[in-house]
Order: structure tokens, then sequence, then C-alpha cells
């Protein structure tokens, strides 16, 4: 089964959420950050489309996205913190689905992310030059 992980910012997650509305032949497993369970449930009272289910975790993000995907918040202690409760939850899941492919949204940091967590991810947009919005 793939995975989706959304740690970024609501922008982000509310883009991916609209991309994923039309059907497909892939089943995928929707996970975000417990900080974007708001701007879902606000989604799902305002917008005339099927909104999919998304499972939230808490991961510690504080803010707004995962601090190893920014300069800003990169070198914090948090930013550990948050990569080790994803890792747990990462773990939690190949129990049960030693087959799981995990994603991100994107490339930035992701060897980063790997190293840390111990796992492979795919990036949903991997080109650095255009707009991850146009992906």
């Amino acid at each position: 089964m793939d995975y989706i992980f959304f740690l970024r910012s609501y922008g982000d997650f509310v883009v991916a959420l609209y991309a994923l509305k039309t059907k497909s032949n892939r089943q995928f497993n929707l996970i975000a950050s417990s900080h974007l369970e708001p701007v879902y449930k606000a989604i799902q009272k305002a917008v005339n489309w099927a909104v999919p289910p998304v499972t939230f975790i808490d991961i510690n993000i504080k803010k707004g996205l995962l601090s190893a995907f920014t300069n800003k918040f990169f070198f914090r202690f948090d930013a550990f913190k948050e990569l080790q409760l994803l890792s747990k939850y990462i773990n939690t899941i190949k129990q049960t689905d030693p087959e799981a492919i995990f994603w991100v949204e994107q490339r930035r940091r992701k060897k980063w992310l790997e190293m840390v967590t111990h796992n492979r991810f795919q990036s949903i947009h991997s080109n650095h030059r255009s707009n991850i919005y146009d992906s």
C-alpha cells in the first residue's frame, strides 16, 4: 500500500487534497500531521467535492511545517523530535504492511528524512526548477 505524508503547510495540503479528489486506480492512505486537521475540517464544510479521508497523527509540529523542511528551524531540537515521532509511526505501519511505500510532497531534504527515519521515501514533486503547485 502507498502512504502519502502531508507534513508541510496548509496551502500544500489543500492543493494536494484537491488534486487527489479525482478517482484513481491506485489506492493511497493519506496521513497528515495533526496541525493540518483544523483546515481539513473547514474544507469538509466549505467545498462541494468529496474530500478524501485522512488519518491525522501527532508528531508535534508547532511551526507550521516539519522543521526539517525549513532552514529557519532545521537545527533546532524540535526538528529531530518530530522526525523521531514520524519514524516511530512509520515503523508501526511497517509491522502490518512490510511492503509499504512512503511518499512526501517534495524531494527537498528527502535524503535527510530517510537518514533519520531509516526509511525510503518517494517524492510527489521532484523537479526543483518547477513550481510544486504545477505538479
